[in-house]
């Protein structure tokens, strides 16, 4: 039988949507499933419908024997009734069924006759989350386990369980006022923390039992970092976060102000890089950073504690002083001089000034004023103010940045404690990496602890001055044009990798370039030194030279094959470095600079084979 009116039938009108063609319905449902064949077996689930099908029905017929299906399994056909017009009719109980909706009525036809089997109908839908389903009574497949998940929880189809949370929008806020809350998908339940965190730099967020969490305000600005541990706002963390593009220069994050300051510019080799591989032979243009010289600012006492010829001699000193450091009136790659007049307040004489003729006018009309009252009063910190300004408003990156200031009197003003305008000075130029040379005029006792407070410390450099009266001032030039002579430089020594020392110009922007440099196989060597302030400063570069090989990967030999007489190649440079030799060059096939065992695992691969690639590309044959 093959055209069963059952298989046609939709199951909706047995109870479950037509897609339905195993025993998988919703909890509740009351149905039976169509008839299926498996094999030569066919699957009898509605006995009613069953009944009522075969494959002769209401047909014409004059027999029994003209109404036979040849279908054993839908039982025995029959001619009826027995007047006029007779019709087929089917057999009311066929074989195989047993009557209830619980079990499958399976008729399987066999060379022997037919085998009938009733297994139990299976309910269960397999889904975790509406419950468990089975076969009851005369309802067939109905709900006999309720749901799993209590009512407020929800059901987790994909790991089997019952929750509180699926998603974070399944945490109930409302029932954590002061809670921020999430999912935690692993648990399967809302975690989080209370909002009143108390932290510096969520602005001490706090927790309101009417209104909940109420962030606060956060302390520091989108430009800044937030310091948890310190409770304060800074620049920067570290100094890397205080890089710019200036040349010559290095900026450093302050330990203690955690604020991002440029110090004066260590010597470094800009290109190429570091350790960069070259071929032997190539021309190579080596370039770095240097310093940009001096940056100084005269700050001279003019309180009426000086007379005129002290004055004189004091101008004189500085004359001197700059006729050294400026031998050229137009060379600004030096050092730049500016002055600034301190008494009971300041005064700016000269911005830094690079022409030697500009800086001593300036100093020879130098004039002794009284604008500040009470001529008595020295105001040291006021000069050291007005010189840093100097220094950064006027100062060049990368150069070194120092003041000389002299006096012949203690800081005193008209105040209870003019101390701390003098340590607020100190500090702030320090800050700006700014170094000051203090030259004490006069012999007292409470001039030299002064003196000793305002010099930097910087480690193997006299720094501090003290001389008797002002003509004496000579007396400490050289001293100081040993050390400011020394960090007013513009050349850089240079020793090549051929032992060759050529001095080295430094143009107006600290930069440097070598003399063109031929690779030579194996290191190239390039060193640089200067003389600074803070001591001698060294920096060195190092490049590579190797020979090129010109062959595709494998063919060491150059003969467009790669066979047995490559390994041999091979093996002659296994060991050494790629720049012994052409061969070995092309033997070097991972570029490593050495021909090892990571090399001949590719040539190995590459034997009897072609490849468009050249070493060092030769990972892949």
């Amino acid at each position: 039988m093959h055209d069963d009116p059952i298989q046609s039938h939709g199951l909706s009108e047995l109870g479950c949507p037509p897609s339905m063609r195993r025993t998988v319905c919703a909890r509740g449902s009351r149905f039976a499933v169509a008839t299926i064949f498996v094999g030569s077996a066919l699957l009898l689930v509605n006995p009613a419908a069953r009944a009522q099908t075969c494959g002769t029905y209401n047909q014409f017929c004059n027999s029994n024997t003209s109404c036979d299906d040849g279908d054993p399994c839908n039982g025995t056909e029959t001619c009826s009734p027995p007047d006029i017009i007779r019709f087929c009719r089917c057999d009311p109980t066929p074989p195989c069924v047993d009557g209830s909706v619980c079990t499958q009525d399976i008729c399987t036809i066999t060379p022997r006759g037919i085998v009938c089997s009733n297994p139990p109908v299976v309910c269960d839908d397999g889904l975790f989350c509406n419950g468990g389903e089975c076969c009851f009574g005369s309802y067939g497949c109905t709900l006999c386990v309720p749901p799993p998940c209590s009512s407020g929880d929800l059901c987790d189809e994909a790991n089997d369980r019952c929750v509180h949370c699926l998603t974070d929008a399944d945490c109930d806020l409302d029932n954590y006022t002061c809670y921020t809350l999430h999912c935690d998908s692993v648990l399967g339940d809302c975690t989080g923390q209370r909002c009143d965190d108390e932290l510096f730099c969520g602005g001490r967020v706090l927790c309101d039992s009417i209104q909940g969490c109420r962030p606060g305000v956060p302390p520091c600005t989108a430009s800044e970092l937030c310091d948890e541990a310190q409770d304060r706002c800074s620049d920067c963390a570290s100094s890397a976060e205080c890089a710019d593009d200036a040349p010559c220069s290095i900026e450093v994050c302050d330990p203690n102000w955690f604020t991002c300051r440029t110090d004066p510019c260590t010597l470094a080799f800009r290109t190429p890089v570091d350790g960069a591989v070259l071929p032997v032979g190539e021309m190579v243009n080596v370039t770095g950073l240097g310093p940009r010289g001096l940056d100084l600012v005269l700050a001279l006492d003019e309180s009426v504690a000086i007379d005129a010829t002290e004055l004189e001699a004091l101008k004189s000193f500085c004359v001197s002083l700059v006729q050294g450091l400026l031998p050229f009136a137009s060379i600004g790659i030096e050092a730049r001089v500016g002055v600034t007049a301190f008494g009971g307040g300041s005064r700016r004489i000269l911005d830094l000034s690079f022409s030697r003729q500009t800086v001593l006018d300036a100093i020879e009309g130098f004039v002794q004023l009284d604008q500040y009252g009470d001529n008595f009063d020295t105001c040291i910190g006021c000069g050291i103010d007005d010189a840093s300004a100097n220094l950064i408003t006027n100062g060049r990156t990368g150069a070194t940045q120092t003041m000389i200031v002299i006096t012949n009197s203690t800081n005193e003003l008209p105040l209870p404690n003019p101390a701390p305008h003098l340590a607020g000075a100190l500090e702030a130029a320090a800050f700006h990496g700014q170094t000051i040379f203090a030259v004490g005029v006069g012999s007292w006792v409470g001039i030299i602890p002064e003196i000793d407070q305002i010099a930097t410390d910087v480690p193997g450099v006299q720094t501090n001055f003290r001389v008797d009266n002002f003509a004496a001032l000579e007396t400490i030039l050289n001293s100081l044009f040993a050390t400011l002579g020394g960090i007013n430089v513009y050349t850089v020594d240079i020793t090549m990798p051929d032992g060759s020392r050529p001095a080295t110009l430094v143009d107006e922007n600290g930069v440097f370039t070598l003399r063109p440099w031929s690779m030579l196989p194996g290191e190239n060597t390039f060193t640089a030194w200067i003389n600074t302030l803070y001591g001698e400063k060294t920096a060195s570069l190092t490049l590579l030279g190797v020979y090129p090989c010109g062959n595709t990967c494998g063919d060491l030999t150059g003969d467009g094959a790669v066979d047995l007489r490559d390994v041999a190649a091979f093996q002659r440079c296994f060991g050494g470095p790629s720049y012994s030799a052409p061969a070995c060059a092309c033997s070097d096939l991972n570029g490593s600079v050495g021909v090892d065992l990571a090399d001949f695992a590719p040539l190995r691969s590459l034997l009897g084979q072609t490849t468009a690639n050249h070493p060092p590309d030769c990972a892949k044959p």
